[in-house]
């Protein structure tokens, strides 16, 4: 049987909980409660959903600006690799 893990992507800001509905969008810091689902990767019997927390404004720009597309890629792929798919 698999398994669903979600795992969300935010930035740290000193004024908000670990947990909870408003994270700090990862593109521009901005607080934002919209997330947009980045990957969905599968090992083993488990399925990870990775969502990430971005405002609408820099969702508007990811459609219309490439560059700024794949800056805001690069840095969310870097970010999984770095803390939650380390492989050896």
């Amino acid at each position: 049987m698999r398994t669903l893990h979600k795992i969300y992507i935010y930035r740290d800001r000193e004024n908000l909980p670990e947990e909870g509905w408003f994270q700090a969008c990862f593109a521009c810091y901005i607080i934002t409660s919209r997330l947009k689902l980045f990957d969905t990767i599968h090992k083993g019997k488990d399925i990870y959903e990775i969502f990430v927390y971005l405002c609408s404004d820099c969702k508007k720009k990811i459609l219309k600006d490439e560059d700024f597309n794949k800056k805001f890629e690069k840095k969310c792929k870097k970010y999984i690799q770095r803390h939650l798919f380390k492989d050896p």
